[in-house]
Formats: structure tokens, sequence, C-alpha cells
């Protein structure tokens, strides 16, 4: 039973997106890691496609930008784009600010070969590596990320399409380490406005004081009711990250 590995990016240097860490995390246990990119104007395909120059398992894609506003179906379309060049059985999806950790290689393993369709276990970091967003609040911890390679998946909005892979979905212990929210302070608010353009065609007014701020703008008084609610979070994380968050302060 092949693996393959999938991430999509755009602009991944202008909005500081741990992307290559994505795939470096991928690369070890995948037969093939496709990065679809989205005509970034930042460098970043070109990068993909050195990249794929020598290393043999990336498979460089590319999914035209079309400057979404208010879509929510724009990011699961582009994340099932890029399934479809997958030439592996099964496959683990990232976003690109997202790594998996060395210790779960095995279980991701398994279920490529048990033909599981697993939801996985998101840790959604916040103020710093020690601490966890609440569950139930701002973004899921649930999310389907190993499937078929014939199976569309949703993102963590609902997608139709992918409402029969939900049903055949069950629960693992495969952790997902996202560190979206421990990018560089300037490149998280560009990201933001970028992103919820996207979904929304808006941007939370409570982000857009915070960024006149100064320090940690996590701490910012307004920006979330239940900043004095995080999780503790005592354990490990993957050692392909260690570096990018070292050069982010933490």
């Amino acid at each position: 039973m092949s693996l393959g590995g999938l991430v999509c990016i755009r602009n991944g240097f202008e909005l500081d997106y741990c992307w290559r860490e994505a795939v470096k995390s991928l690369l070890p246990i995948c037969n093939e890691v496709v990065i679809c990119d989205c005509d970034s104007t930042d460098g970043t395909k070109k990068w993909i496609d050195d990249w794929s120059m020598s290393e043999p398992k990336i498979n460089p894609v590319n999914y035209k930008w079309t400057d979404p506003r208010g879509d929510t179906n724009w990011y699961p379309e582009w994340i099932n784009y890029a399934r479809q060049h997958l030439k592996t059985d099964w496959f683990i999806h990232l976003d690109a600010d997202e790594v998996i950790h060395e210790d779960d290689h095995h279980l991701i393993e398994q279920a490529a070969r048990n033909q599981s369709v697993h939801y996985c276990k998101r840790l959604n970091f916040w103020r710093d590596t020690s601490h966890l967003v609440p569950e139930g609040v701002c973004l899921g911890i649930k999310v389907l990320r190993i499937a078929g390679t014939n199976m569309p998946i949703p993102s963590d909005y609902p997608y139709e399409p992918a409402g029969k892979t939900e049903a055949l979905a069950t629960k693992s212990e495969i952790r997902i380490f996202h560190y979206g929210f421990l990018r560089h302070r300037e490149a998280f608010f560009r990201k933001a406005r970028a992103v919820q353009r996207i979904w929304a065609d808006d941007f939370d007014p409570r982000l857009e004081s915070a960024e006149k701020g100064f320090g940690n703008w996590m701490e910012f008084e307004g920006v979330v009711p239940w900043k004095d609610q995080l999780t503790e979070y005592k354990g490990g994380h993957p050692e392909i990250i260690k570096p990018w968050l070292r050069e982010r302060g933490f």
C-alpha cells in the first residue's frame, strides 16, 4: 500500500508558513509528496520547482489563483484538485502551517496498510509552545486528514463532496501540530487578512485592534475571551520544527 503526502501553499515566504517543514515531516514515510502552489508571487513556486529537482519524491503542481472572496468552498476545492495528482493509494494531508511528529510515523503507516480513513488530533498552539487553544473555540481539534486517494476530503469547513469520506472516518491518536499562530507577528496579520478575505471577504476587527498594539498580540485585551482558559501542553515537538520555532523566539 503506497502512501502519499499533500501540502497546498501560496506565498509561503511572505506569509511565513512552515510549509517546508510540513513537507519534510512527510518525506520519510511517503512515496510521493504533492506540493500544490497557487500562483505564488514571492518565490515560493520557484523554490518548490528547484526542490523537486533534487528530491524525487516531490511532485510540484500549480492551482490557478482566482482572487476568491467570501468563498468557503475555495480551499477544499484546491485541496481536492491537488489530491487528484497523487499517484499513491492512500494519503495524508497537511495544511502549510502544520507538521506531523516522527513518533507518529508508525501510526500513519499502519493507517495506510489497513486502508483506514482517520480523523487526527490537531494541537493548535497559542501564545507559545506550551499552550493550546481550548477545545471548542476558534478552530477544530478533530480534522480528517488520512484517506484513500480517490476520496474527497474537507478542510476546516464543511464540504459536501466529502460527506461519504467523513462517514467512513474514525478517531485516531495521530497528532497534527499546528503552528500558524506562532509565525512572525507582521506575517501573521498579512496571512490573516489574506485568508479572511477568501473566507468572508472581511477582516476581524479584534485582530485589526491587536495589530495596532505592541508585544504579543495573542495577549492583547479583547482579542479572545478564552485566553485565560488555555490548555497546558507538556509534550514534545517534532524535531523538524524546532529550528523554525527558535527563529521566531520560542
